[in-house]
Parts: structure tokens; sequence; C-alpha cells
């Protein structure tokens, strides 16, 4: 994942890149975040993404535009529960969906592996599986504030000798 965008921005993004293998955009392929999303009456083809934990992982050595460093990463577990209206459909969801976390996330990010629901009431509408990734994510600190003095100019009209301030033409 990029440090500037949130989950998200990053979901939304492969999903507008999951292609068939001709490279043509799924026809009717929706997609949500979040746990409560898997409930929703909705139809194939879908994918609800479902974050399950998260690990830490050694800081990023390396430097973002925003100019902050990174202080350690986050390796979050997601689930992506596809569903398609029978097994070639969704096998070929679950095979465009990754493909595009490849492409987006390089390097970033690992299949763990994915299991077909077999319940009877879970697959009376179409087939779904399960699919297991990992994906590193940079925690950023604030970043370093620094200012570039150009000019100046020295207002002495306070000063008073004496005063505890040096101002500039005082000796001491």
């Amino acid at each position: 994942m990029t440090a500037t965008t949130t989950l998200s921005a990053e979901i939304t993004a492969i999903m507008g890149d999951a292609t068939d293998v001709d490279g043509a955009p799924i026809a009717g392929l929706t997609h949500a975040q979040g746990r409560r999303e898997l409930t929703t009456h909705t139809s194939p083809p879908r994918v609800v993404w479902v974050r399950v934990e998260g690990s830490p992982a050694t800081a990023v050595k390396s430097s973002f535009p925003t100019g902050t460093r990174s202080i350690l990463t986050r390796v979050m577990t997601l689930e992506l529960h596809c569903w398609g209206r029978d097994e070639d459909e969704t096998d070929a969801l679950v095979a465009a969906v990754l493909a595009a976390c490849h492409r987006r996330w390089r390097g970033r990010w690992e299949y763990q592996g994915e299991t077909w629901a077999d319940e009877p009431v879970q697959t009376e509408l179409g087939e779904r599986a399960i699919v297991r990734i990992t994906v590193e994510n940079a925690v950023l600190d604030r970043p370093k504030v620094s200012v570039n003095v150009e000019t100046a100019n020295f207002d002495p009209s306070s000063a008073a000798p004496g005063d505890g301030v040096l101002h500039l033409g005082e000796t001491s």
C-alpha cells in the first residue's frame, strides 16, 4: 500500500483494475468493505473485503513524498469473499482480483490461500471462495517541519540598553 492512501481507496483501485483474462471489465462486478457487508442482499459477482488481523513488521526503509519516515509496518490480513454465479465465474473472479493486487501492491502483499464454502445455505445462490491475503502498510511519523529563511529585517526600535536581550549592534 502507498503511505498516502486509505485501505478503501486501495480496494477501489484494485477492484477497478480487476478484469477478465482478455482485459475486459467484469460485467456487474460490485465490491464492499467490512464484515457487515457480508449479509447485504445483492447478487454476484461481488467481492467483500474483510480485515481479519494485523501483525507488526520492521519499518519500511524508504522515503515518502510527504517527507515523513516509516516508524513501523502493519501487516494486515484480509479475507476477500468472492461470490460468483458458478464455480467458473468465482474462479475467474478470484484470479482477476489476485492479479489486480499483484499489479497494485507488487512486492508488498502475499497470497495466503483460499477456502471454498460448502454449506448448502451459502452456495444456494452461487459459489463463494474466501481468499486470504496479507498486505504491508507503513505507519508514518509526522513530517519534519523546516523553514528556510530567505530574508530578515531587524527592528531594533524596542531595544533598550541593559534590557537583558542582546540586540543587533549591542556589545553586551
